[in-house]
């Protein structure tokens, strides 16, 4: 992800797995396509845990680029929030940031939204 501007570049792949995972998230509404569901929320979660795994490991380096932390909340937003729980729980990476805690507050409230979501499509 780190190129000649790492920023841009880590933006730039964020961006377009948004708009990937959220696209098959509405289409599989519009369609009744439930896998289509599994699939945005497979690939926005394991592009959470990655980017995790890929700051811890930027954090041990004390290498100069680091993810910013909007990008952690953003996914979260985005229904990325599992995978975020479970790279602060694997990887032990920002467990003592008080709003990374309340990430798991997040899950309840995504499932209650999905649920509502698909009763208006149903």
């Amino acid at each position: 992800m780190k190129n000649r501007n790492g920023v841009l570049v880590h933006k730039r792949i964020r961006n377009l797995i948004l708009i990937l995972s959220i696209s098959l998230m509405y289409i599989s509404f519009l369609f009744h396509q439930s896998l289509m569901l599994w699939w945005g929320l497979l690939l926005i979660n394991s592009y959470a845990l990655i980017l995790m795994k890929r700051d811890k490991e930027y954090a041990r380096r004390k290498d100069s680029f680091r993810i910013p932390e909007s990008t952690f909340y953003l996914l979260g937003l985005c229904f990325g929030s599992p995978a975020i729980l479970l790279g602060m729980i694997f990887y032990h990476h920002k467990t003592k940031h008080i709003s990374f805690k309340l990430i798991p507050i997040l899950m309840p409230l995504q499932v209650i939204f999905l649920f509502w979501i698909k009763s208006l499509y149903s």
